[in-house]
């Protein structure tokens, strides 16, 4: 965002986006910060102009991208824009839903692929933001399907994956950081979830969205909150939060303002 210290409430209202009918939280807050986006792109789009063309209208800090091809990286490469607005990128693609991507306006110093717990890997990367060095884990848990591809069983075995998954992702993180984790949880609540608050990490939409939803299926009226942000309570303040519900994708993509929680020279607990 050019100015990262405007109210995040005006920039959301300024790309007309449809959020939540919740009270935001306070956007008077001084100091530097940093605006993130999360988004699962559907692999099934591929290059999608409109992905791409929402990826510049949005204009985060930091873009962390699930299910990226390199169909997309191409099409997300060819674009000016967003060449000039994010030169630090970095893509683990994959044909299939398994590709992760990270565009950032800062330089990114760490890039780390984590390999697959169970089906899909993670991404832990370190950027040097205005708010000093943060880190932050871009994640795609498994989906709600076994082994052999039912739902059904899925539904009852998949939710301890996802907490392995992640309690397997959270060993690669540097305790001394400010850490976001964000991506495609398949999950509204569970062990991933868990796993997180109990390292004293707030859900970003939780806190200042309410019941916000982030997944449609596509002919059905069905909406799951499946995506998600966390932030780091002791170290990163979130401003404001917002899904936008646009996108061809079955996901819509998270928007997430913050800033520092803590006072400069302020011990960490």
């Amino acid at each position: 965002m050019p100015d990262v210290l405007r109210p995040v409430a005006v920039v959301l209202a300024t790309l007309s986006l449809a959020c939540a009918a919740a009270e935001p939280a306070p956007s008077s807050e001084v100091g530097p910060g940093i605006v993130l986006v999360s988004w699962n792109v559907n692999y099934g789009l591929r290059g999608d102009p409109e992905v791409v063309a929402l990826i510049e209208e949005l204009d985060g800090d930091v873009v962390l991208l699930q299910e990226c091809t390199p169909a997309l990286e191409h099409a997300l490469g060819a674009s000016r824009a967003v060449r000039q607005r994010y030169p630090h990128a970095r893509f683990h693609d994959r044909e299939g839903p398994g590709g992760l991507a990270v565009l950032s306006r800062f330089p990114i110093v760490t890039d780390e692929l984590l390999p697959e717990v169970t089906w899909f890997p993670a991404w832990r990367g370190v950027v040097a933001t205005p708010l000093g060095p943060v880190q932050f884990l871009n994640v795609h848990l498994r989906p709600p399907f076994d082994d052999e591809g039912s739902m059904v069983a899925g539904l009852l075995v998949t939710p301890a994956l996802r907490a392995r998954e992640m309690s397997s992702f959270a060993t690669a993180l540097d305790e001394g950081l400010p850490t976001v984790v964000a991506g495609d949880f398949n999950e509204e609540s569970g062990g991933a979830l868990d796993v997180l608050r109990a390292r004293g990490m707030q859900d970003a939409l939780e806190k200042v969205r309410g019941v916000a939803t982030t997944w449609r299926w596509s002919g059905v009226p069905i909406r799951l909150r499946l995506d998600h942000v966390f932030a780091d309570e002791d170290e990163l303040a979130v401003r404001e939060a917002a899904v936008i519900e646009r996108g061809r994708s079955d996901h819509f993509p998270i928007v997430v303002a913050m800033g520092k929680a803590r006072p400069e020279g302020a011990q960490r607990h």
